[in-house]
């Protein structure tokens, strides 16, 4: 009996240490963030981050003509093998805009970069209520504002130098 508690302690003395170490190394890797690094609690959760997000997305010259994101997204286009945070933001004139933004993705530390020279690229409408960018690029307007009347998407991208 004495052993089997004995043994129950040392368990749970290591399991608490390897808990401990486990927690630091996370805990430090969010401590020595960059300036162009978020981290997240899951890497699907960056709607609660939003702001930070869009902090870091207005450094880009695309999305700098933009405001009010919404829709923030973190997807991975499985044509050009990258992860982007997807988001709908307004331009000037009102009109709704799909970008995404290219990004780094440490699953490990669920710390996300915005990469410097990352792929950023836009959908404007033209008679159309919903672009949406299609997987490998490109845009697709999902919905015509007025029906006879042509409707498209101005494709805009900046890749990396």
């Amino acid at each position: 009996m004495k052993k089997t508690i004995c043994l129950s302690i040392k368990l749970c003395t290591f399991f608490l240490l390897f808990i401990s170490c486990t927690n630091d190394a996370n805990n430090s890797a969010v401590e020595n963030l960059k300036a162009n690094q978020i981290h997240v609690k899951s890497l699907e959760d960056v709607v609660k981050n939003s702001g930070i997000v869009n902090n870091q997305l207005t450094k880009f010259t695309i999305a700098k003509k933009l405001n009010n994101f919404t829709n923030h997204k973190l997807s991975y286009d499985e044509i050009l093998e990258k992860h982007f945070i997807n988001v709908t933001g307004e331009d000037a004139s009102g009109q709704l805009v799909a970008f995404r933004q290219e990004v780094k993705v440490d699953n490990k530390n669920n710390i996300i970069t915005f990469p410097k020279d990352g792929r950023g690229e836009s959908c404007a409408g033209v008679n159309c209520t919903n672009c949406i960018i299609k997987s490998g690029g490109g845009c697709k307007c999902s919905a015509a504002g007025i029906p006879s009347e042509p409707s498209y998407c101005n494709h805009t991208v900046t890749n990396p130098k």
